[in-house]
């Protein structure tokens, strides 16, 4: 028994497989196709169609992009502004983190958890931090299967630690705005995403002393939609 359903197809070069679908009516980018019972397509599925060098033409979904896993790489830049028994203290330090991510998306807002730790040497003082937290992002461009590049910024918040060694531990709060550009050259569900962070971590010492790391990040990840 062959389906009668409306999709929407979009041109392009995606993996694809070999099928016959009977266009029964075009309304703009809209066409009702009957597809034979074979072909696993449903409702809102969206298709590709190219054609090879003989002129036959080929179909195959496009994978979609509701949700996210993905991986994130960061070096900083810092200026440290410490107060210390009413003493006050600038220090210049390197940081290096990575981030990992789950998230969802709507097309136009993404969204989730998010853990990272970092590493850091200063004045011969090793700190690793870990920081658990979330993340929201705004698409200036809606992030769908066929965009090639979704401009983006985007804020996070996290509640980390600080370890010193020799059982020393610090926390605090920490927050970032961010932008960036997802670039998604080889497929629709793999991206690659340069961009730049701007961050704050806060570390408290005992209530009345603390420190707060003003971080200007540079950044690369990799993103794979599902």
């Amino acid at each position: 028994m062959n389906k009668l359903i409306m999709l929407t197809l979009v041109f392009g070069l995606h993996s694809a497989h070999a099928a016959s679908l009977k266009v029964l009516k075009i309304k703009g980018q809209k066409a009702i196709v009957q597809v034979p019972a074979s072909m696993d397509v449903q409702v809102g599925d969206t298709l590709s169609v190219s054609e090879d060098g003989g002129g036959e033409s080929t179909f195959g979904r496009v994978e979609g992009r509701g949700s996210r896993v993905d991986g994130a790489f960061t070096y900083a830049s810092q200026t440290i502004d410490s107060k210390t028994a009413g003493f006050s203290t600038s220090t210049d330090k390197t940081l290096m983190t990575i981030t990992a991510e789950y998230g969802w998306n709507t097309g136009t807002f993404e969204f989730g958890p998010l853990v990272t730790y970092g590493s850091q040497s200063v004045s011969g003082v090793d700190t690793s931090t870990w920081s658990l937290g979330g993340f929201f992002e705004y698409n200036f461009i809606e992030n769908k299967p066929g965009e090639l590049y979704v401009p983006y910024a985007g804020v996070s918040v996290g509640y980390g630690s600080s370890d010193l060694g020799g059982g020393i531990t610090y926390s605090g709060l920490d927050y970032g705005v961010y932008g960036g550009v997802k670039w998604f050259p080889l497929n629709d569900t793999l991206a690659f995403v340069p961009f730049l962070r701007y961050q704050s971590v806060t570390r408290d010492f005992d209530g009345d002393n603390g420190s707060t790391s003003k971080d200007m990040m540079l950044g690369f990840g990799v993103a794979k939609y599902f």
